[in-house]
């Protein structure tokens, strides 16, 4: 397995989003999303890897060839809720939400990198919002 650093792992699920048609990657890191202004929040969207450990038993890391590890990373984005009908706007962030997971383990390199869905939620950012929060499990080597 080819060795990733973190910011290449993070580079390339944001790169993957921000191939899908009106997605952009936000200016605010993971822990600060969801302050854009209004007219460029809607699929705007923050990775983040949030944590890391490896995953070989000790004494079987194997160095020379890159330590195996396990990161959890997470995509956050934003949907607007149209007023006039906040259903079907619902809908069409959970179909986004689908896109966006498609995008993400479209990234998987059997080579250098597997990544896992973990699961997803759902909440609200003020009104006529919601944030989708998707965490992934990517297997690499560092």
């Amino acid at each position: 397995m080819t060795v990733l650093a973190f910011q290449t792992i993070r580079q390339r699920l944001a790169t993957a989003l921000s191939a899908l048609p009106g997605w952009k990657q936000s200016a605010w890191h993971l822990d600060t999303f969801g302050k854009d202004p209004d007219q460029v929040q809607h699929h705007a969207f923050a990775v983040g890897i949030l944590s890391s450990q490896p995953t070989a038993q000790p004494g079987r890391r194997q160095y020379p060839e890159g330590l195996a590890t396990s990161s959890q990373v997470e995509v956050r984005f934003a949907h607007r809720l149209t007023v006039d009908n906040q259903v079907a706007a619902y809908d069409a962030a959970l179909d986004a939400e689908g896109e966006a997971i498609t995008a993400v383990l479209s990234t998987i390199d059997r080579t250098a990198l597997h990544i896992l869905w973990d699961g997803s939620s759902r909440s609200s950012l003020g009104e006529g919002w919601v944030i989708i929060t998707i965490t992934f499990n990517a297997i690499h080597r560092i």
